[in-house]
């Protein structure tokens, strides 16, 4: 038996459909290949054939002396590894994080380093919620938990506490709810508008008040050049001129240059944000239009990619640790992954995106977002917060806490690791009044390392599970790693039940 994947192009003729696409087949030896590029979005393959227009398929294919099908599997079969894990397997370890999901319609909108892929949901759901409904993430980030579980059918409800993220969440969700008659419209004008921003773009002045917020949110030191600083204020005064005009266009086009602001900037994300060394700068050549553009046809390729579902995708509350859960029905799964406790500043890693949203206006707010987020960087503990909940009575949780504060070179890293237990115990408490006796827990996480004191992040937050409840049902590790003095560190799956 064949299998099908329809590629779409821009320039390819509509057919009874109404889609735009050409279908492939591919036969029973080349189901391996089948089975990667049927994960990839249409823009992905394109790419990966070096091919953008369906017209010079057509060309390279007739001087190949291939029909059209035939040429574009053997460009495949070139460009791509074919994945030759059993169809019912996946790669746990590739899978959850975010680059397992790269190539897959709405994932690569926006770099959330920290996610992870939509078949590592799809698989987790599958495997301890078959019969699941309703589906909850108090850690939602970028929303691949959320919209994995609507594309199945389900619905789901979320918490994220940063407001870029929630921006790119709602872009998203608007996505996939789409009518097939307004996601043409909207995927043609997202092309359009690629085509010509770098002349629309002059017909916009430069957002002077977003200019102002810029010099009262950050240091003198400047993360654009001259050059860019100036169309990125422009691309803010396009964005609401797009915003005011047709709503959902103007919301992907600011998703469009949301992941652009950093590649074009003087700024890299390595695991934290960063400035550009001076040798990485001599390679870097910014051209924010252009990259702007290619998201842009991304977005509106993925929208010819997309399925609709008209399955609710529901915020919920901020903050998980103290959501009001009273007037939300029971979840049958929960799956997430909570900060990790290894001193990434999440938000700092997002300041420029939650500046050109106008969610950053001065330098305070940045404190406020990280007081109202789980304490997992040292730059997060402060009198203030480190008071807040009670640290869990668990023996390993006391001795490791000991420990860090004998050896710990910054008195700062022990209380951080208390502030973040007490403040997962109340999330996993909100957790609790969401579940019925049949409900399944989830969770994503990884251990650290604080110079020689191993902090069993994983199994700390297992104890505090049975302390309110749960069962251990199942744990699956995902990934290990070498800290930096060569202790061997894991990222694990861990499965609850409720206590009955």
């Amino acid at each position: 038996m064949s299998s099908f994947k329809t590629i779409y192009f821009p320039d390819y003729q509509v057919g009874e459909s109404g889609k735009s696409g050409l279908t492939i087949s591919f036969s029973d030896s080349e189901k391996n290949l089948y089975l990667s590029v049927n994960k990839l979005s249409s823009f992905s393959i394109r790419t990966a054939i070096g091919h953008n227009f369906y017209s010079d398929i057509v060309k390279a294919a007739n001087q190949s002396q291939l029909s059209v099908s035939a040429y574009v599997r053997k460009a495949l079969s070139r460009s791509i590894s074919p994945d030759t894990n059993k169809i019912e397997s996946y790669d746990a370890a590739i899978q959850s994080t975010f680059s397992g999901g790269k190539g897959s319609p709405l994932h690569d909108w926006f770099p959330y380093l920290e996610g992870y892929s939509p078949d590592f949901v799809k698989t987790v759901i599958t495997q301890y919620a078959p019969q699941a409904k309703r589906v909850f993430d108090p850690f939602c980030g970028s929303g691949t938990t959320a919209l994995t579980s609507a594309a199945m059918g389900l619905q789901s409800i979320y918490c994220e506490v940063n407001p870029v993220c929630r921006d790119v969440i709602d872009a998203k969700s608007m996505a996939i709810q789409l009518k097939p008659e307004d996601r043409d419209r909207i995927s043609t004008k997202l092309e359009n508008l690629s085509e010509l921003l770098n002349t629309e773009i002059e017909f916009h002045r430069e957002d002077k008040a977003l200019f102002k917020t810029f010099e009262e949110s950050f240091s003198s030191k400047p993360f654009f050049d001259a050059s860019t600083f100036s169309s990125v204020l422009k691309l803010r005064s396009m964005a609401d001129d797009l915003l005011s005009s047709d709503n959902a266009v103007g919301k992907l086009f600011e998703i469009s240059v949301l992941g652009a602001l950093i590649p074009s900037s003087l700024l890299v994300r390595r695991g934290d944000l960063r400035f550009r060394t001076e040798k990485e700068l001599l390679t870097h050549l910014p051209d924010i239009i252009s990259l702007v553009s290619k998201r842009l046809r991304l977005i509106a390729s993925d929208l010819n990619d997309l399925n609709s579902s008209n399955q609710t995708i529901t915020f919920v509350g901020s903050d998980a640790r103290s959501l009001a859960t009273d007037n939300i029905e029971p979840v049958d799964i929960v799956v997430t992954s909570p900060p990790y406790l290894n001193g990434t500043n999440y938000f700092r890693n997002t300041k420029i995106e939650l500046w050109f949203q106008r969610h950053l206006s001065k330098k305070i707010d940045l404190r406020r977002f990280r007081d109202s987020a789980v304490t997992s960087g040292i730059n997060d503990v402060t009198n203030s917060k480190t008071g807040l909940g009670i640290t869990p009575i668990i023996d390993l949780l006391n001795s490791t806490l000991l420990e860090l504060r004998k050896e710990s070179y910054d008195k700062r890293i022990p209380m951080m690791a208390a502030s973040y237990f007490a403040e997962m115990t109340e999330v996993i408490r909100r957790i609790k009044s969401l579940c019925h006796e049949n409900t399944k827990v989830a969770i994503d996480l990884g251990d650290s390392c604080y110079g020689s004191v191993w902090v069993q992040t994983d199994i700390i937050l297992r104890e505090i599970m049975k302390l309110e409840g749960f069962t251990l049902i199942d744990e699956v590790i995902l990934r290990e790693r070498q800290s930096r003095d060569g202790r061997r560190l894991r990222q694990t799956l861990q499965v609850f039940g409720v206590n009955k």
